[in-house]
């Protein structure tokens, strides 16, 4: 006889010990167990309960159907082990699912927990190797010491992932020195992502890891951006960053005293395992510029404002004291990420307690997004911080017209203005009656940018464009009392250069600026030569080269790398195998300019025999070639081997 039919015999004798209630009423059919009286007659349960319901044999009624598990039947409206399961050794019945699980008061002691299959108590860290998705790989796996070494990808698709390897300092360089022992991990993600990063170190290991960016020459490398999950008062860490853009990142799992200080710690058998698991990004709190706001390091926080055309964003993140004040507080390395439009813009960290960052180039209806965050936090309690987000009160720069300024103390004053990448903007102000601005510069959407001149109270300057959006334009008046006004005039043209192909002359003129602008892609071209003709009212032509690709003001921010003097009969030839780039050409008058020059430029490629390289040691032998006379002359080219 089976445990389960013993089980439900002794339930049914149970049950049948008590009086059956009258079904119906006192003329009815008296009903025994497991039947119900419907219209005078004793019809079995399961029969009687209509749809949805299911008879329960303690209230001896037809009640809500319960599904109960494998294992397990129903009786007074809930689920109960149907004896063909029986558990032992440290476990209990689970009623949900109808299986043995580990008993919570079991005979485990401290830490440990009961494992199933080998009913034993193990320290926990000894099971999370067969849980991690990924392992490291066979040392030596730093691209340190091993060119062919890669970072081991971890799925993060599903938002959830986990790996393991361990830290064992090893000499990978044969110099007789240990070295610290860093295992490489990558991770992609599709857009800014909010991280949560648990760590665990296990057999001694005090287990870290470092997040970069997998672009060595994107943006957040060159903004320095990097975090670390990192604590020194346990063997792990749990705590969340912000990856703020799509892309990929790669992340060193080592041991904390390696990361923060370079030993070579850790050792046979130290192990890490670390549990990444994406979380939903938080709406942003807005914040009004020139008002405050206040919170903590805890995990990343966001904000926002809503962005007006060429606003110009100056935040500041101050690290606070227990007070309220600021503060520099050595344990925790406070941070900034700046986004528009959820896309990343700059990242900044803090020096001396104190972050700042600008966001240049806003449009009208952008958000802008303030995350502030810390690069790691070491400290053993919550450090708070203030944020505080000001408008630099940008005006836009008419392209003849005066704007008038209103001086504010140990405050630059600002313009925008639009430009499109490729373009020429000729600019020029003028101060009028007051001594001097001092440093006066120019930036470009990206915020890098460079100075004009200082002490100047004019000013005329071409910069070249790299960028299409807005530009500024700074300037401090020196001389100014706060609250006075004073009137600054601008001129703005923007000059698209004409396109020059080799073997087409390009028409220029000095009607409207005392330059005419080409470009051209020398980045082909083995041997060329400038050339000018049509020259009117102007005889020698002072030709200046720039890298295409830069921004700035000419001959100020942005250097010549080429140039010469061109004639009617005078030319300047350049041999650029391999070392040809875009540029932009500057034409002017090298006397005084007028304004009624014109002239035509011309690129041509030079005819020329090849002699291919030369080696050393080896003779290059042409025999019965002339030079017929008027002719232009042979030209060969021959490239010397290195050696």
């Amino acid at each position: 006889m089976s445990n389960a039919w013993r089980l439900r015999l002794l339930v049914g004798l149970a049950l049948m010990g008590g009086a059956a209630p009258g079904c119906g009423g006192d003329d009815g059919a008296e009903c025994g167990a497991g039947t119900v009286e419907v219209d005078g007659e004793c019809l079995p349960a399961e029969a009687a309960c209509g749809t949805g319901t299911v008879y329960d044999a303690t209230a001896r009624t037809c009640v809500g159907a319960i599904e109960c598990a494998e294992g397990t039947m129903l009786m007074g409206g809930e689920c109960v082990p149907d004896g063909s399961v029986f558990c032992g050794g440290n476990t209990v019945f689970d009623t949900t699912s109808g299986t043995c699980v580990p008993d919570p008061d079991a005979l485990c002691e401290g830490d440990l927990v009961f494992v199933m299959e080998t009913a034993t108590c193990v320290d926990p860290d000894e099971l999370l190797e067969d849980m991690a998705d990924v392992r490291e790989l066979a040392e030596p796996n730093d691209p340190t010491f091993n060119d062919a070494a890669m970072a081991q990808a971890v799925d993060l698709s599903s938002g959830s992932a986990s790996f393991y390897g361990c830290v064992e300092p090893m000499d990978f360089d044969s110099d007789g020195v240990l070295d610290a022992d860093n295992d490489f991990f990558s991770v992609d993600v599709d857009g800014p992502t909010l991280l949560r990063v648990r760590t665990d170190g296990i057999r001694g290991a005090n287990a870290a890891v470092a997040f970069l960016s997998g672009d060595p020459e994107g943006a957040l490398t060159e903004n320095g951006w990097q975090r670390l999950v990192v604590s020194l008062s346990g063997d792990g860490s749990d705590q969340k960053l912000f990856l703020p853009a799509a892309g990929t990142y790669l992340i060193v799992a080592t041991d904390a005293r390696s990361l923060l200080f370079g030993e070579p710690a850790g050792g046979a058998n130290q192990c890490y395992f670390v549990q990444l698991d994406t979380e939903t990004l938080p709406t942003p709190t807005a914040v009004t510029p020139g008002t405050p706001v206040e919170g903590d390091f805890d995990e990343p926080r966001f904000f926002s404002v809503a962005a007006t055309r060429g606003q110009l964003l100056f935040s500041t993140v101050s690290e606070l004291d227990g007070a309220g004040e600021p503060a520099d507080r050595e344990s925790t390395a406070s941070a900034q990420v700046t986004l528009v439009q959820e896309l990343f813009r700059s990242s900044a960290e803090e020096t001396t307690g104190t972050v700042s960052d600008v966001a240049f180039g806003l449009e009208a209806g952008e958000t802008v997004w303030f995350v502030v965050d810390k690069a790691y936090d070491l400290a053993l309690d919550t450090t708070d911080f203030q944020l505080e987000v000001q408008d630099a009160g940008a005006v836009e720069l008419p392209e003849d017209g005066t704007i008038d300024v209103t001086h504010v103390d140990e405050t630059f004053s600002w313009g925008f203005f639009e430009a499109t990448a490729g373009d020429v903007v000729h600019l020029t102000f003028e101060q009028g009656d007051l001594d001097g601005l001092r440093s006066v510069g120019t930036f470009q959407p990206a915020g890098n940018g460079g100075g004009i001149c200082d002490g100047c109270s004019e000013a005329d300057v071409y910069i070249q464009i790299a960028e299409t959006g807005i530009h500024y334009v700074r300037w401090y008046n020196g001389d100014g009392s706060d609250g006075d006004t004073y009137p600054l005039t601008f001129t703005r043209t923007a000059i698209t250069p004409t396109a020059l192909t080799a073997g087409t002359a390009g028409s220029g003129t000095l009607a409207d600026h005392d330059r005419a602008f080409f470009s051209a892609d020398l980045r082909t071209a083995d041997w060329i030569e400038w050339s000018a003709a049509n020259l009117v009212n102007v005889t020698d032509l002072d030709v200046t080269l720039y890298a295409r690709d830069a921004f700035g003001v000419l001959d100020t921010m942005v250097s010549s790398v080429d140039g010469g003097i061109l004639t009617d009969t005078a030319t300047l030839e350049r041999i650029l195998r391999d070392e040809g780039i875009q540029v932009l050409v500057s034409v002017t008058d090298d006397d005084s300019v007028d304004g009624d020059e014109t002239f035509d430029v011309l690129l041509s490629n030079v005819s020329y025999v090849d002699l291919s390289t030369v080696m050393p040691g080896t003779d290059i032998t042409r025999m019965g070639e002339m030079a017929p006379a008027g002719a232009e002359p042979l030209r060969y080219l021959l490239e010397g081997a290195p050696f």
